[in-house]
């Protein structure tokens, strides 16, 4: 709940008691001349006339279409029976925030011109500053889940993961959009010209920040992420401490797959990763994934610059289709030949999908 703004400060009201100041990169973003616009969804309905004011003082203009009106769902869903919150469309004219306005109606229409939605969101990706390549890499997926969007730039990364492009702690991210790969250098570009003005504006919460997007993580979904601290030694990483959660609004992050994962990993707890896998050493007893959670695919993101994603080729036995669901639902490209998955050499051309047969998973 947005209840109050400043120069590129985000006053966010989480709980009837717990009133945190964020650093709105989208703002700083737009007074460096690097987006034309922003959108903020999920606004409550009662917020959005003082929202308005709060950027018509700061020199902008913010619009709300009475037609975007929803139920505030989990992530990006929307739930049009209700009338509750609101997207908000900031940008220096009033020309552009309408614009924005009508092609995010545009995109929110289902049944229609599956190519003008497509446009549409293009058009939006661009007035929000999105690089090309990243508009042209969401243009081409394969699948609308989150976890897939999150996990396709992991699979085209081929070097180090560049911290600046993390969004997966929400407050410390410096971009707003999903890159084509983690090494995007276009959006490198992009995200060091925003912590570079943050660094001067508010030099101790962005170093925070950095540090927080430099952790290691941990992922299944998006909902389901363990951040951690630690060091690596050749392709083992041994853990230091675990970062809390930053979970999105209405999410419990002390329950499911990760919460219990983190129960894991006390101090001096060894994590090795291969595809889709990881094994985690505690105190002398070995546990993987697989065995903690049965048809899962867990990820290894490294983000101190240390490790690349894992690029010898490697084979996933599939020993369900559930499990193939998963693969594919987390952005791997699968295609059935015959009623079993053939290999794969488009997005991740570095892992061949194999079937086996057999009742369980191994890599």
């Amino acid at each position: 709940m947005i209840v109050g703004r400043k120069a590129g400060t985000l006053l966010v009201l989480r709980s009837v008691r717990e009133v945190t100041i964020d650093i709105d990169h989208e703002l700083i973003g737009l007074q460096l001349g690097l987006r034309d616009g922003i959108k903020h969804e999920r606004i409550p309905r009662g917020q959005l006339p003082v929202c308005e004011r709060l950027f018509a003082d700061a020199g902008f203009v913010a619009y709300s279409d009475p037609r975007l009106l929803y139920e505030a769902g989990h992530a990006d869903i929307h739930n049009y029976a209700g009338r509750s919150h609101g997207t908000l469309f900031v940008a220096r004219d009033r020309r552009t925030a309408e614009r924005l306005a009508e092609l995010s109606i545009a995109t929110e229409r289902r049944g229609g011109d599956s190519k003008a939605r497509a446009q549409a969101e293009d058009e939006i990706g661009a007035l929000l500053g999105y690089p090309a390549c990243c508009r042209a890499a969401f243009r081409s997926r394969q699948s609308s889940g989150r976890a897939a969007l999150h996990l396709a730039p992991l699979h085209r990364t081929r070097g180090p993961l560049d911290q600046r492009l993390n969004r997966f702690s929400r407050w410390a991210a410096l971009i707003s959009h999903i890159p084509c790969r983690f090494d995007c250098p276009d959006s490198i570009a992009l995200a060091a010209s925003i912590e570079a003005e943050t660094s001067i504006r508010y030099p101790a919460t962005s170093a925070f920040a950095r540090e927080i997007r430099s952790c290691p993580l941990l992922y299944l979904d998006a909902d389901q992420l363990v951040l951690v601290r630690g060091e690596w030694s050749e392709n083992t990483l041994v853990i230091d401490d675990i970062v809390p959660p930053d979970p999105e609004p209405g999410r419990d992050a002390t329950i499911g797959p990760a919460a219990e994962l983190r129960g894991h990993l006390e101090p001096g707890a060894v994590v090795r990763s291969e595809p889709a896998k990881i094994f985690v050493d505690v105190r002398g007893r070995q546990l993987s994934s697989t065995d903690m959670f049965p048809n899962t695919c867990w990820w290894v993101m490294d983000w101190t610059g240390t490790q690349t994603p894992t690029a010898p080729a490697s084979t996933i036995r599939c020993a369900n289709r559930e499990l193939t669901s998963q693969l594919r639902a987390q952005g791997l490209l699968i295609n059935f030949v015959d009623g079993q998955p053939a290999s794969n050499r488009g997005l991740l051309d570095a892992v061949e999908l194999v079937w086996s047969g057999r009742a369980s998973v191994t890599v």
